[in-house]
Parts: C-alpha cells; structure tokens; sequence
C-alpha cells in the first residue's frame, strides 16, 4: 500500500486538465507537464516533466499519447514532446505507466524497464460512461446537420452495444420514431421492451426501413451499410458513424447518392471534455485502489 501517493500527468488536452483537478480532489498529490494553461485544480504543473514524474507512484498518458508510429507523448496545451524512452528511464521502477490501449511496443518497453502498465481505456466502467457524451455528441451533429428536428423524425440505429442503448433511449425521449438494428434476439426483445422499433439485419426489414429513415447513427465497426443499401435510401439526409476504423458505412457510395456523411470519432473529448476527464479520473482512481496506490487518508 501506498499512502498519499504522487501521481504524475504528462500531456494531453482538456480532458487531463478536469482529471488532474478531480485526481487532486481525491486526496492523491499531483504533479502535471504539458498543460500550461487552464484550471487544474490543487495539482502542481511542472515547467519539466521529469519533475512530474519523479517519485511518481503513477504515471498517466493522455488518449491518442502516441500518433502516427512515433512514441513521443504530445499535448495539445504546451510541452514539446516526451520520448518513451526517457519517460521509462525516469519512471521510478516500481510505478505504474497507465497508458490507453498500448501496443506491443509499449508493452515490451514497459516490460524491459521492469515497470507494471495498465490499460485504463479498457475498462467497462469507462467505456458506458463515454457512452453519454458520444451518443449526445451524435445527437448535437443531427441537430445541427439536418434540415428536420428529431422530434418526429425517423431514425435508425445500427447497432445495440452500449452506444446504440443509450443513443436510441435519448433519440425516442426526443420525439423521433427510433429504428433499432441488432442481430441477438435478445437484443431485439429488449429493443422493443425499449419502446423502440427492433429491426433485424438477417431479413427484408432492415433494407425496408433503410428506404424510409431520415438519418442513420452506425456504431457497428464492420461494413453494414454498404452501396446496395445506400442506393435504396431515399429519404435519408444524414448519416454518422460512430463506429471506430474505417466504420459501418460505404462513404463513397453514400457521397455519390447525395447523403451526407460524418465520421465522428472521440466525441467526448470534443463536446463534453470536462466531463469527459472526470469519468476517466473515476476509473484510474478506482484501478490506483485496487493497485493499493493510495491517497492521503
């Protein structure tokens, strides 16, 4: 056990500015680089990360630490930019590096330095919470994007994993007639149970209702939507995919008929950023516990 841990922040954007001022709110001291404006609350920003990370108990990465094969973790809000390499050189050797899905690079790196990684991205908890601003963030693109209100409208939704839950609940609360595609029977029971419209991919029906929507929210990360659905879409005006990758949809076929397209990615880091930090503070602080690195009690 850890009592009154330091925890250290190294870059980012605003989702790390409302984790380090919620983290600090917990009791843990913490000590931020990268981040050389905004409100963080009771944390110290530190003019050289290795102030941030020395002594550390922890170490955070922000979303997207590492883009483009390059393994310098960057901020959108100051800083230069830390190599991997010196990060971990400097990283105390029993710390734990909390980084967003690391690949294999990281993990054999992480592992030659003798220093424990965890995948906070992958929590369950953080990926149902994230599913609120994304499914609001799909809905302020609708609203803004259509010629139509929601109230009244036809939509569909492709898919019925946490975003489409939440996603299809808040469109039917705002008077549209939700269409819901899943493959599971259960899941189209439960659709139904919803108040909402079950659709199933393995028929007539999901062509059928396709031909008659206003728009379409895809959050299945396979090509469902493809050119022979696109070309039967009469009424639709919009479609967003919400689907990580290459998404659901045939952009390219949607382009030719007309219908506008958005593929929007990490929505909650867009439109909700704040709270968007302060669901991952739940889930690191909840993952520092179970690690027994502590707060000051």
């Amino acid at each position: 056990m850890q009592n009154n841990a330091k925890i250290g922040i190294i870059g980012g954007d605003m989702r790390q500015l409302s984790l380090s001022r919620r983290l600090s709110e917990n009791g843990f001291e913490v000590a931020v680089w990268g981040l050389a404006r905004g409100d963080i609350g009771g944390a110290v920003r530190c003019t050289d990360w290795r102030s941030s990370v020395e002594k550390s108990s922890a170490v955070i990465l922000p979303l997207g630490a590492f883009k483009d094969g390059k393994y310098v973790i960057n901020s959108s809000l100051g800083g230069e930019g830390v190599p991997l390499a010196e990060l971990l050189y400097i990283m105390p050797k029993d710390a734990i590096l909390l980084c967003p899905s690391p690949d294999g690079v990281v993990k054999r790196s992480t592992a030659n330095h003798n220093i424990a990684v965890l995948d906070y991205f992958n929590s369950e908890e953080l990926q149902i919470k994230n599913a609120i601003p994304t499914a609001e963030g799909a809905i302020e693109i609708a609203m803004r994007e259509l010629p139509i209100t929601i109230n009244g409208s036809r939509l569909l939704v492709c898919g019925y994993g946490r975003i489409g839950k939440i996603l299809s609940t808040l469109l039917e609360k705002l008077g549209a007639k939700v269409y819901v595609c899943a493959r599971s029977e259960s899941d189209l029971a439960y659709i139904e149970a919803a108040g909402n419209i079950p659709v199933s991919y393995t028929d007539n029906t999901f062509m059928c209702t396709a031909k008659m929507v206003d728009a379409v929210f895809n959050t299945v990360p396979a090509r469902i939507i493809d050119k022979t659905v696109i070309e039967n879409m009469s009424r639709c005006k919009l479609m967003v995919d919400l689907a990580s990758g290459d998404g659901g949809i045939d952009f390219s076929a949607a382009e030719k008929s007309g219908i506008k397209c958005i593929h929007a990615l990490a929505l909650p880091g867009k439109v909700a950023p704040v709270t968007a930090g302060e669901i991952l503070a739940d889930s690191i602080y909840t993952m520092l516990l179970k690690k027994g690195v502590l707060p000051n009690q």
